[in-house]
């Protein structure tokens, strides 16, 4: 194991690591380097604390790994941070020394508070991550809402694994949707449109209305078409009426990001790219990498597997490609990137490998990879802007704070409006990107509400009351949390069991930012609050002997500490009280 690796574990865990390491060279003299040696754990803590798989070297050894299991087992000697060893199958159990683990684990976490699961893995490499993108004249939806949170959490994860990150937001302010968006605006008093509420909602809905027309309206699709053209050639009329619309749209995703933490450090707007595109196009299709056909230009990527691309149509006007070329060589230019990351959703995944495709035909040099997530749905399906089905992040907000609002007040019926309020949006928050969180990002959604508000199960508001609920047992004691404790208090299955868990979360982040994946925070957050509940109602903490307490204290305190990072890391509020 290199120094390298081992500054992403915990310091328990990298002495563990280096002492399974040291204890198997040792038994296996030059036979060590005869296969890589993995280091996992056992699936129950009976089996032991690490588990290390023997089968490849067996067969290099032509040996049956149990048995080769077992001589290692009984040649074993207790080192410092490791008690026993035990074959298990083709398996070598190792069995940490409990004391000595408990201490490195728990102090680490004392003494680094809100730095407990960094580490230095990334390198310092700089990287850029596109996500949110929504387009302007149609509401942000639910699927908007996955993508930003999603994006929110990466880059916190992305940052505690040492990457410099960019927070890139690309915004749709161009296209065919804006050309029936004005279409059918151009129809209505617009003054009278004006006095909408909330104007971003009112142009989501205009979008869908106008949808619907030109599916009963065929002949108007050339209207469209032509108000289509008209714009990109800066038709003075159209041009005031979409830059006021358009501000309108960013008016209300400049609110949306305040409220859900999205601090983006740069925003690209298609309209400003689209010419650059059409010259970079030109300049692709002098060199012979596109190629025209039937009046449009294409990429033809067949002998790729990754067929046909249209860049620019017929007509003239832009596709969404002859914008994205462009931006992806803005980006690298701006800031000199290792790496540039695109979160989009699934349907774009074919449509990336044809642009990435392009771009290295094209000499571009920097890696770009696609992080694609699946849908949010409906209970009774699908959503589609177009259809006009889809759930607004706004409504759905305002549903979900009704709710936390009526269960904050039934649970506390002595605070007051102020105190109530600033609960119930901790919580709502909590439910909303959790349940958008702790699903693979390439699993379906269906989101549920009433589901995600509970303080029960794997909820963010679980986690959250898990997290008060510490904090209140620590008020109770009123004593600082002290450094000095007995470790060898921990004999109970449960609370070695919940150090032996803290000690893993530094390799959790390290492997959700490897696999660009904040369901990995998700799930462990989840599993220690439920393991803190075991051994909270099984361990009387406050009722515990002076000797006991303090170390106990110790333990529960860095079981806050962790689930406030975790948290964090989720873009999650950790409250004192709920």
């Amino acid at each position: 194991m290199t120094n390298h690796e081992q500054t992403c574990l915990s310091v328990a865990e990298e002495e563990a690591y280096e002492d399974i390491h040291a204890a198997l060279k040792k038994l296996l003299g030059k036979n060590y380097t005869k296969a890589p040696i993995i280091i996992g754990y056992p699936p129950s803590p009976e089996l032991g604390d690490f588990a290390v798989p023997l089968f490849h070297l067996a067969k290099e050894l032509k040996r049956k790994p149990q048995q080769l299991a077992e001589k290692l087992a009984a040649e074993f000697k207790p080192t410092k941070y490791l008690s026993a060893a035990r074959a298990a199958g083709g398996y070598l159990n190792f069995y940490a020394d409990k004391p000595q683990f408990a201490e490195l684990i728990l102090m680490q976490i004392l003494h680094e508070r809100s730095r407990y699961g960094n580490n230095e893995c990334g390198g310092n490499q700089k990287v850029m991550l596109e996500y949110s993108q929504p387009n302007t004249h149609k509401e942000f939806h639910i699927g908007h809402l996955r993508n930003t949170v999603l994006g929110i959490s990466l880059t916190k994860i992305l940052q505690a694994n040492d990457y410099q990150v960019i927070q890139a937001n690309y915004i749709g302010d161009t296209g065919a949707h804006i050309a029936k968006s004005l279409w059918l605006l151009q129809q209505k008093d617009f003054n009278e449109f004006k006095q909408a509420k909330n104007k971003g909602k009112a142009l989501g809905q205009n979008y869908s209305e106008a949808v619907n027309k030109l599916e009963d309206r065929p002949e108007a699709k050339l209207d469209v078409s032509e108000i289509h053209r008209k714009l990109e050639n800066g038709n003075p009329e159209l041009t005031k009426l979409w830059q006021e619309t358009r501000e309108w749209s960013l008016d209300e995703f400049k609110e949306i990001y305040k409220e859900l933490g999205a601090n983006f450090d740069v925003y690209y707007f298609e309209s400003e790219v689209e010419d650059d595109g059409k010259k970079l196009v030109q300049e692709l299709l002098d060199k012979k990498i596109l190629q025209e056909s039937e009046g449009a230009i294409i990429a033809d990527l067949e002998q790729y597997g990754l067929g046909v691309l249209i860049l620019l149509k017929s007509d003239g006007t832009a596709s969404y490609a002859t914008k994205d070329l462009p931006l992806a060589i803005k980006k690298a230019k701006q800031y000199k990137l290792d790496q540039s990351l695109y979160q989009t959703d699934n349907r774009q995944s074919l449509y990336f490998k044809q642009i990435f495709k392009i771009l290295q035909l094209a000499g571009f040099k920097p890696a770009l990879k696609h992080l694609p997530y699946e849908f949010v749905n409906l209970k009774e399906g699908a959503m589609s802007s177009r259809k006009g089905n889809i759930v607004s992040y706004s409504e759905l907000r305002d549903k979900v704070l009704d709710q936390a609002v009526a269960e904050t007040q039934k649970r506390h019926p002595d605070w007051d409006g102020k105190r109530v309020m600033k609960s119930a949006r901790a919580i709502t928050m909590a439910a909303l990107k959790f349940d958008m969180l702790k699903q693979n990002k390439n699993s379906v959604i269906t989101f549920d509400p009433e589901a995600a508000l509970q303080f029960t199960g794997d909820t963010g508001p679980y986690v959250q009351y898990t997290h008060a609920r510490i904090s209140s047992i620590l008020q109770k004691v009123k004593k600082p949390v002290k450094s000095k404790v007995d470790f060898s208090v921990f004999k109970e299955v449960s609370e070695v069991e919940l150090i032996k868990m803290l000690g893993q979360f530094p390799l959790i982040v390290k492997k959700a930012a490897d696999e660009f994946e904040p369901a990995e925070i998700a799930r462990y957050l989840i599993d220690i609050s439920q393991a803190f509940s075991s051994f909270y109602e099984s361990i009387p903490i406050l009722k515990s002997s002076p000797k006991e307490q303090k170390a106990r204290l110790l333990l529960v305190n860095g079981v806050k500490t962790t689930l406030a990072k975790g948290l964090n890391l989720l873009g999650i509020e950790a409250p004192e009280e709920m």
